[in-house]
């Protein structure tokens, strides 16, 4: 463990506690159900990299995190452009509540699936209305080859976009 001093131990010291029972206890198969910090809960890959964090820590990447939380109003409306398995889908959902809407754009069919299975699994009775888009957002229209860098395996948000020229 690098460093107790992160703002998830100061504010949430018992995400300390889980860490080091995790740590312990070691890392179970390719999938495991994490509770989230607001109260929803995401399916996760706990051998790669984003999927680690969440494992370990309960969250990934707090700044970001944090900003979403605080930027976006109830019922207000949002884009995850390259949402991977939907964590931050899943915080702005939380946060839009019922009344909100959230569109999660995702290119890769498996990661594509492992989204829907995770905006299937929010509380419709509190979240904000999810629509998941099986494609890839640009700043021009056309086709794009989806490269899988050789990491992809152990970190699933690496992908990127090529055209057909690169």
């Amino acid at each position: 463990m690098r460093s107790v001093w992160k703002p998830w131990y100061i504010f949430r010291p018992q995400q300390l506690l889980l860490r080091i029972t995790r740590s312990l206890s070691g890392k179970p198969g390719d999938r495991v159900t994490v509770p989230m910090p607001w109260g929803t809960t995401l399916t996760v890959n706990p051998n790669e990299t984003i999927g680690s964090s969440i494992w370990t820590t309960g969250i990934y990447d707090i700044v970001v995190s944090e900003l979403l939380y605080r930027l976006l109003p109830i019922g207000g409306s949002a884009i995850d452009a390259g949402a991977n398995i939907g964590y931050m889908t899943n915080l702005m959902a939380t946060r839009a509540g019922k009344t909100g809407t959230v569109h999660a754009f995702e290119p890769h069919p498996v990661v594509g699936q492992r989204l829907r299975d995770n905006v299937a699994a929010l509380p419709k009775d509190r979240t904000a209305t999810v629509q998941v888009h099986p494609v890839a957002l640009s700043d021009k229209p056309g086709t794009a080859k989806l490269v899988l860098p050789e990491n992809f395996a152990g970190n699933e948000g690496v992908s990127y976009l090529a055209s057909d020229a690169s």
